[in-house]
């Protein structure tokens, strides 16, 4: 029932809600938790236990792998940065293809909006640093954005493959 309790506080805190939630779900998902309680799968445990979609459960994890990142980069000459407030801002962080873009891209953000940051704002900085810049159509952009997604992943990929594989981020 431990899973529960961290849940269940996580979601009540309005706040930074979501870094606990899915920094409670990555832990459950990895040590297969959700196994101890009956289910079969980590997705299926989302569904019936919390009524969540395996593409939101996954958002949650990705979004607080980010803030993670974000702020556990110490650096001697910045100062601490405040996470992200919500779920959309880390998740367009989390887009990025290492934790020193996405803290340069947060810290360049908080510098030039301060506090009233928009999920929209960071995915402006993702992409310019992603070099996704002006594309003239809809489908331009969607084809840029697949592109970078593509090279996002790989190098995610080839991270997590000599962190040791199968330890994290592996598929049930």
């Amino acid at each position: 029932m431990r899973e529960a309790l961290a849940l269940w506080g996580a979601k009540s805190e309005r706040r930074r809600g979501f870094i606990e939630v899915g920094t409670a779900l990555m832990e459950i998902r990895e040590g297969r938790l959700y196994r101890e309680q009956g289910y079969e799968t980590f997705e299926a445990y989302c569904q019936e236990r919390w009524g969540w979609s395996r593409r939101y459960s996954y958002n949650l994890m990705v979004a607080a792998e980010a803030v993670s990142d974000v702020c556990a980069i110490a650096h001697t000459d910045a100062a601490p940065l405040p996470p992200p407030k919500n779920e959309g801002q880390a998740r367009e962080l989390a887009r990025l293809p290492d934790a020193e873009t996405r803290r340069e891209v947060w810290q360049q953000v908080r510098e030039e909006h301060g506090e009233a940051v928009t999920a929209a704002d960071v995915r402006r900085a993702a992409d310019a640093a992603r070099g996704i810049r002006g594309a003239t159509t809809n489908e331009g952009r969607a084809r840029q954005l697949a592109r970078a997604d593509d090279a996002t992943r790989d190098a995610r990929d080839r991270r997590r493959a000599m962190s040791g594989a199968g330890v994290r981020g592996t598929a049930d």
